[in-house]
C-alpha cells in the first residue's frame, strides 16, 4: 500500500501542550522547515530562529534539526515511525521518533509526538507541529 504521506510538506507551524491539554508558548511556533516523504524514506529539515526561548528564558537546544531514514505509517492507528539514520544530532541516529498523524483539509496534517517531550527544566508536554503539501 502507498502511504497518504508521499509528497513534500512545508512547515507552517506548531503547538505545545501540557499534560492536560493547556497551551504553552512554542517557540518553535515561527521555524521554517521541509518533510519529505518517498515510498521507503523520509527526509526532515528544520530551521528554528536564533533567538528563541522557552518559558523562564531558556534557549533551544537546537537552531537546526536534521534527519533522515525510513518510515513505517499505520494506516488503521495513524502512527508514523521515523527509524532515524542520519542526523546532525548524533544521540537521534538509531532511535525512532513516532507521532500520531492528523489530516486538516486536503492539504495540512499535523504530527505530534506519542510519548510526552520535555519544554523547559521538567515539564512534560506533547508537540503538534503542522505542516501543508506542496508538491
Amino acid at each position: 500500500m502507498i502511504s497518504s504521506l508521499l509528497g513534500c510538506w512545508k512547515f507552517i507551524g506548531s503547538q505545545v501542550m501540557d499534560l492536560k491539554g493547556g497551551i504553552l508558548t512554542d517557540p518553535a511556533s515561527n521555524a521554517s522547515g521541509l518533510i519529505i516523504y518517498n515510498i521507503n524514506h523520509i527526509a526532515v529539515q528544520i530551521s528554528i530562529p536564533q533567538n528563541c526561548s522557552v518559558e523562564g528564558g531558556l534557549k533551544v537546544k537546537f537552531n537546526y534539526i536534521s534527519y533522515c531514514g525510513t518510515y513505517v505509517f499505520e494506516e488503521s492507528s495513524q502512527i508514523v515511525t521515523h527509524n532515524v539514520m542520519f542526523s546532525n544530532i548524533p544521540d537521534m541516529v538509531g532511535h525512532s521518533v513516532q507521532r500520531k498523524v492528523e489530516r486538516i483539509g486536503i492539504d495540512n496534517i499535523s504530527l505530534t509526538n506519542v510519548k510526552p517531550e520535555q519544554y523547559g527544566m521538567s515539564e512534560q508536554v506533547y508537540r503538534k507541529l503542522f505542516w501543508k503539501k506542496i508538491d
